[in-house]
């Protein structure tokens, strides 16, 4: 309810100093109307009325002591020969004693609103009133007025709306220019439009994403070269003792070189793997499997020391991509037979929220505790000889959790009831 009104705050910015400014816009208006509107109008009469005001009265020939009703009929007279203008008479008592002052001053008295000027008769007590046809109404000069005001309160608002946006963007295109120049340490920071802060925080992921995959892939680089150093510098020794070695001696270095080639040939096989992860088609779509024939299938293609037991119900089914999935049981299979001692056991039932767990456990030495994520890091392992004894090439587990994640799953190790290692990998349901 509350993510519904966060364009709240952001128009009462906008709205309210429109609200504001339009009743301010009127009074504005009404001042200038009232105070300066007068003054104009009377003007405007004078300048426009007073002639011919006064050339009505000298037609009418007044003279002193002239009858009202013989007024009366000169007026009628008149109006008739000006073809029916609109004359009649006006006592000047009816007035008021502003007006009265202004006929007083021989001037005549414009009633913009009633549609009417006076002037005042000689020699009479009374004033003519020629009334006009009504002026076009000023509603739609005021409402002009009042439109242009809120047009340029509403460009001001936008615009001082628009500096914090083109400021934001400014931001923006400078972290975009420093990053792409390799600095990726860059960080926008918080924005003053929320529209934009989506835009920087997918900015500063895909940043902090690159840092860490630049990071990862130079440790990687450092712990291969560290790899290949010691078959590399075996293979070297095996060939310069070659020639002088004994025909039964030359035949052991003989594979020795082989077996270090072998060793080489695999770390770069599992390199390459891990590597082509990144440039699969993450859009493949996940398809049902049965996991207890794909895992039978496993064993059977791949014969081990040990034989793993098999505690599988017939019925479960995940989630993922055969081909995967098959690489990951595979390396999970290789790694428990290596460091078994007896047995190796693979158990398979449903976890939480969906999910399916097979645990592959073994009797071996088992992994400490303070070492169970790192197990799962390219090139790491447990022991500091690296030597052909130990087998493997650091990259099996890796693999694993990288295929985890490719099959939206995860994988993590932990105790064994056999004494070992215990390594989950936890996969989504199929559901039926």
């Amino acid at each position: 309810m509350r993510a519904s009104f966060r364009w709240l705050p952001q128009l009462l910015r906008l709205g309210l100093p429109l609200l504001l400014a339009l009743p301010l816009g009127w009074l504005a208006i009404d001042w200038l109307t009232v105070n300066l509107a007068p003054q104009r109008v009377h003007a405007y009469g004078q300048a426009s009325y007073q002639g011919a005001m006064r050339l009505f009265a000298d037609q009418l020939a007044l003279r002193p002591g002239l009858p009202e009703a013989e007024l009366r009929t000169r007026v009628t007279a008149l109006q008739q020969r000006l073809q029916g203008l609109p004359l009649e008479l006006r006592p000047l008592a009816s007035l008021t004693a502003e007006e009265r002052a202004v006929l007083a001053r021989g001037e005549v008295v414009y009633r913009a609103f009633a549609d009417e000027v006076l002037h005042a008769l000689p020699h009479t007590e009374q004033a003519l009133c020629l009334r006009l046809p009504p002026l076009p109404s000023m509603a739609d000069i005021h409402l002009l007025v009042f439109g242009a005001l809120a047009l340029l309160v509403l460009l001001g608002v936008g615009l001082l709306q628009l500096r914090p946006l083109l400021r934001d963007a400014r931001r923006l295109r400078q972290a975009a220019e420093a990053l792409g120049q390799g600095a990726l340490g860059t960080r926008v920071g918080r924005l003053h439009h929320p529209g934009l802060q989506p835009v920087a925080q997918c900015l500063e992921v895909q940043a902090s994403r690159i840092e860490q995959l630049l990071g990862a892939q130079r440790e990687l680089l450092h712990a291969v070269a560290h790899e290949l150093r010691t078959p590399l510098a075996r293979a070297s020794f095996a060939l310069a003792l070659q020639p002088s070695a004994a025909p039964a001696k030359a035949a052991a270095l003989q594979q020795e070189l082989g077996q270090d080639l072998d060793e080489m040939g695999r770390l770069l096989d599992e390199l390459l793997s891990y590597s082509r992860l990144d440039l699969a088609d993450a859009s493949q779509a996940l398809q049902p499997l049965a996991l207890a024939p794909l895992l039978q299938a496993v064993v059977a293609a791949h014969p081990r020391r040990f034989v793993p037991q098999l505690e599988l119900p017939p019925a479960l089914q995940v989630l993922g991509q055969e081909p995967l999935l098959r690489h990951a049981l595979l390396n999970l299979l290789s790694n428990a037979d290596r460091h078994a001692r007896s047995q190796v056991r693979i158990q398979a039932a449903p976890g939480a929220q969906g999910t399916v767990q097979l645990r592959v456990e073994d009797d071996g030495p088992g992994i400490p505790a303070a070492e169970r994520e790192r197990v799962f890091e390219p090139l790491a392992r447990l022991d500091d000889s690296r030597g052909r004894e130990t087998g493997g090439t650091g990259m099996g587990l890796a693999l694993v959790a990288r295929l985890a994640r490719r099959l939206q799953g995860r994988a993590w190790a932990e105790a064994s009831a056999l004494g070992g290692a215990c390594l989950v990998l936890e996969l989504r349901a199929a559901l039926h």
